[in-house]
C-alpha cells in the first residue's frame, strides 16, 4: 500500500516540477492542494492500522510479562514460602486480567473512533485522488484513465500478496483508475492456499480482484536466446559446434532445442548464458569452446 502511494506521490512530484508541463501556477497551485491531500489522507489510513497493531502487541507484551513473573515465582521460590508464593502468583494473574480488561474496554471504544476516522480518510483519500485525476486530465496533455503496473506479485511473501489485493480493491475502488498486475495465477494461487490452506479456492478468491484476465503466449526459446546474444554482444566466434555450423542462428538452434530438452524457463535460459559468457571471458581466447561441452 505505501509503495503504491508513493509511486503516486512521484507521479505528482514530477508533473509539479516538470518545467515542459502546463506554465498556468493556478494549474499547480490547485495540483498541489489534491496532492498533499492524497498523502495526507493517505498517511491518516496507514497510521489508524498502525495504532491497531501497537495496541495487540502492547498486550501481548502485557501477557508474556505475567507469563515470566509467574513462571519464576513458582519455579524459584523457596518450599518455606509456598504459600507466599501462590499468593503471588494469583495476585499477578488477577492484576493481569484486570489490566487486560480495562485495556479492551477502552480498546474497543478506540476501535470504533479509529474505525470512523478511517472511514473518512477513505472517504477523503479517493474524492482527493479523483479530484487531483480529474484536474490533470482537464489542465494538461495527461489524458484518462491512469494505469497503475504492478509486477511479479506472485514472488512477494503470500501475506504481503494478499494484503496487497486487499489494499488495492479497498483503496482504489476509484474511476478511471486500472491496475495492470503482471503475475502468475498459478503461483500466485498456490501462496494463498500457503495461507489459507490447501483446499482454499484461490482461483475463486483471485477472481474478486481482476475484472480481466489475459494470458501472454510463452515466448520462443530461439529468439530470446537470440535476442541475448545480440544485446550482450556474446562472442560466439569462440564456440564451435559439430560440423561447418556457424553464427548466431546455428548457435542460437542449438541453445534453444537444449533449453527444450530440460524444460528450461526463461530465467534459467538467462542465466546459463551468462554462465556461458562467463566461461567465455574466463578462459584462453587462443582456444575455441566446444558448445555441445
Amino acid at each position: 500500500y505505501t509503495h503504491v502511494v508513493a509511486e503516486i506521490d512521484q507521479y505528482f512530484t514530477a508533473l509539479l516540477n516538470n518545467k515542459n508541463s502546463s506554465d498556468d501556477s493556478e494549474f499547480k497551485k490547485t495540483l498541489r492542494t489534491y496532492s498533499d491531500a492524497v498523502i495526507a489522507n493517505a498517511g491518516k489510513i496507514l497510521w489508524t492500522a498502525l495504532k491497531g497493531g501497537a495496541k495487540r502487541a502492547s498486550r501481548w507484551a502485557i501477557a508474556e510479562g505475567a507469563d515470566e513473573i509467574v513462571e519464576l515465582v513458582e519455579q524459584y521460590a523457596p518450599k518455606s514460602i509456598a504459600e507466599t508464593s501462590a499468593s503471588v502468583v494469583e495476585d499477578v494473574e488477577a492484576n493481569v486480567i484486570a489490566v487486560n480488561d480495562k485495556f479492551i474496554d477502552g480498546f474497543i471504544q478506540k476501535r470504533i473512533l479509529d474505525f470512523e476516522e478511517t472511514k473518512k480518510s477513505l472517504g477523503d483519500f479517493q474524492l482527493a485522488f479523483k479530484g487531483a485525476l480529474e484536474h490533470i486530465s482537464t489542465k494538461s496533455k495527461h489524458q484518462l484513465p491512469r494505469f497503475i503496473f504492478i509486477d511479479e506479485l506472485d514472488r512477494c511473501r503470500p501475506t504481503y500478496a494478499i494484503s496487497m489485493l486487499e489494499r488495492i480493491k479497498h483503496l482504489f475502488d476509484i474511476p478511471n483508475v486500472a491496475f495492470v498486475i503482471a503475475t502468475d495465477t498459478t503461483s500466485l494461487g498456490a501462496s494463498i492456499k500457503a495461507v489459507y490452506g490447501s483446499e482454499f479456492d484461490s482461483q475463486h478468491y483471485l477472481s474478486r480482484f481482476f475484472h480481466r484476465s489475459f494470458k501472454l503466449p510463452t515466448g520462443s526459446n530461439d529468439n530470446i536466446v537470440r535476442q541475448y546474444i545480440e544485446e550482450r554482444s556474446l562472442n560466439i566466434e569462440r564456440l564451435t559446434l559439430p560440423g561447418k555450423k556457424r553464427g548466431v542462428d546455428a548457435i542460437s538452434l542449438f541453445v534453444s532445442k537444449t533449453a527444450n530438452i530440460y524444460d528450461l524457463s526463461v530465467r534459467q535460459i538467462k542465466q546459463t548464458l551468462r554462465t556461458l559468457d562467463d566461461i567465455i571471458d574466463a578462459t584462453d581466447p587462443t582456444f575455441k569452446l566446444e558448445l555441445v561441452y
